[in-house]
């Protein structure tokens, strides 16, 4: 989780959301309006109708823009007319309304000053964080890029001027020509050098956190950038090409700019700021509170498990994560004890190593509960695509040569369960017809990500998704 603007700029909405209520609502307890008893129904949902339309004007008139919180000028007149908005409907209700209750328009002018001077005091402080943030490169977002070119050494440069600066930072450049290259382009790359041959942008991807990868090749290299693309496709970054600056300007659906140069982003990174903030409150609200319920079913599984067969009762194994980062997957032993199985060939049904006790715990899906714990780790999620283990097999080929995709699961935490899972993905995976449909869905849940969707898996993988003839 990392500070985004998208996620400032929401931030500062839902703050100016809450502000304009509560002045509102002290205003019109202070102007002796309001009868004895406080406020009715009918009043509250006046005030908050108020604040919506307030809110919606400002996002109309593009007010929640992080460049604009400097310009306090420029709020305040942005606030003094979507006011103005809110008064004219409230007013216009009040009028239609009538009756002892409603407010005189002096009253609601004067709650609307009061809303106005301390939105505007508001923005300041608003203007003073955006500055902090900017100075301590909060905001800042950490470009890789791929192929030592001269496309490569102008976005340096620009990322080194003051201007950029404190937007973006170009921490690594990758290139197979490395050998040749390392000290030839080092000038062209303002000091930059190159840090390893592609493949190892991988490794480097595990351990650090990038946020947009450049391929910075010209447009006429079209094979070699598709090519790049499905070598980079499991990388959870923003993944652009840079455009010619002296060409027509397009209003490209996916275009944008990094450090001034004009880019098209040819895959975005699925989950970051708001987004990324309310995945990981899901997650850990929801794996701490379930843990708590299932303690005493896993502590009976245990001692199940120690009693029927020999060896630990909780099972271990490499899986592969976020940006394709291996880690030890927790669950439940339901089979016998076999040191040079490596899980590749997953599990068949009448599996002979599979135990009594274990049958059971894998048709009621306990054996995966303990999963709960890598995601507390930070390791997992409660939902997303099943997490395989390293150089998995379908029909006797590598998973990921039989299915292209494959790749881009990775660009997401692994889950408990997902939208495969609840789609007919449970129980073995031995067919590349069955492997290419599980990627299907996989992607289509990384790209329709949201709250609701993961709400609504949870409930079906409780409800029918946790047994069945296909779990074994």
């Amino acid at each position: 989780m990392r500070w985004t603007f998208g996620s400032f700029n929401r931030l500062v909405l839902l703050s100016d959301l809450v502000m304009c209520g509560a002045v509102l609502l002290l205003a019109s307890h202070l102007d002796g309006s309001v009868p004895a008893g406080g406020q009715t129904a009918p009043e509250i949902a006046l005030l908050l109708l108020d604040s919506i339309v307030f809110v919606s004007c400002m996002i109309f008139a593009g007010a929640y823009r992080f460049e604009n919180y400097r310009k306090p000028l420029n709020e305040a007149a942005r606030f003094a007319f979507c006011l103005a908005a809110g008064f004219a409907v409230v007013a216009g209700l009040e009028a239609l309304v009538g009756g002892s209750a409603a407010h005189p328009p002096e009253a609601l002018a004067m709650w609307h000053v009061a809303a106005w001077v301390a939105l505007s005091a508001g923005r300041l402080a608003v203007g003073r964080v955006a500055r902090h943030m900017i100075e301590t490169n909060r905001l800042r977002r950490d470009i890789v890029i791929v192929g030592s070119t001269e496309i490569a050494g102008q976005i340096i440069r620009n990322t080194q001027t003051p201007e950029w600066r404190h937007y973006y930072r170009v921490v690594a450049v990758f290139d197979d020509r490395v050998n040749r290259l390392h000290s030839e382009h080092r000038d062209e790359n303002e000091g930059i050098g190159i840090t390893g041959a592609i493949d190892t942008l991988h490794a480097y991807i595990q351990e650090h956190p990038v946020d947009i990868v450049v391929i910075a090749l010209p447009w006429e290299a079209t094979e070699r950038i598709f090519g790049l693309l499905e070598r980079l496709q499991m990388i959870a970054a923003d993944i652009v090409l840079p455009l010619k600056q002296n060409v027509l300007n397009l209003r490209l659906p996916h275009g944008g700019q990094v450090a001034g140069i004009p880019v098209l982003e040819l895959m975005r990174e699925p989950l970051k700021g708001t987004k990324a903030l309310l995945k990981l409150v899901e997650d850990y609200t929801v794996a701490a509170v379930g843990l708590v319920l299932v303690a005493p079913i896993l502590a009976l599984a245990a001692l199940a498990i120690k009693l029927e067969s020999p060896g630990p009762a909780l099972f271990r194994q490499p899986r592969l994560g976020l940006n394709n980062k291996p880690f030890m997957i927790y669950k439940l032993r339901t089979m016998r004890l076999d040191p040079s199985d490596d899980g590749s060939r997953g599990t068949f049904r009448e599996d002979p190593r599979i135990t009594r006790v274990g049958a059971f715990l894998r048709r009621t899906s306990i054996d995966e509960l303990p999963q709960l714990l890598n995601v507390l780790r930070g390791e997992m999620s409660v939902v997303g695509p099943r997490a395989h283990v390293p150089k998995m097999l379908v029909s006797d080929q590598l998973y990921a040569e039989a299915v292209r995709r494959y790749a881009t699961r990775s660009r997401l935490k692994p889950g408990i369960t997902g939208w495969a899972q609840i789609n007919g993905m449970r129980g073995g995976i031995h067919s590349v017809e069955k492997a290419r449909k599980g990627v299907e869905l996989d992607t289509y849940y990384i790209e329709n990500w949201s709250l609701w969707l993961d709400l609504k898996i949870m409930a079906r993988t409780l409800l029918v998704g946790m047994v069945g003839r296909d779990i074994f």
